[in-house]
């Protein structure tokens, strides 16, 4: 599936900008248990099935409870440097451990 291009920071289709420290994931497709998963209310709804850019945080507290197959991640459009060189989300996560999440990306 390719990705819309209305998601990312940019709405390019890419959830990492090389000239910002950015802190997204680029999944594949939104699972339905996200949100509820995650504790982020019911925002992902319309998103159910489709590409879309997570939070590092709500990235490593999914894949923690549902393992790391259970997101397919798009390494392209991800800031998987930024993310590996990080023990803790400082960006927004207030402060969640990424070891899972660096775990699940091969870091």
């Amino acid at each position: 599936r390719a990705l819309r291009l209305g998601i990312g920071p940019t709405r390019s289709g890419y959830c990492a900008m090389a000239s910002e420290d950015t802190h997204a994931v680029c999944i594949s497709s939104m699972p339905g248990n996200f949100c509820s998963t995650t504790g982020q209310g019911g925002w992902c709804a319309p998103y159910v099935g489709g590409p879309w850019c997570i939070c590092m945080w709500a990235y490593a507290n999914f894949v923690e409870a549902h393992g790391c197959d259970s997101l397919s991640v798009n390494l392209a459009a991800t800031d998987k440097a930024g993310i590996c060189s990080k023990i803790i989300d400082d960006v927004g996560g207030g402060g969640y451990h990424l070891g899972e999440a660096k775990k699940c990306l091969q870091c």
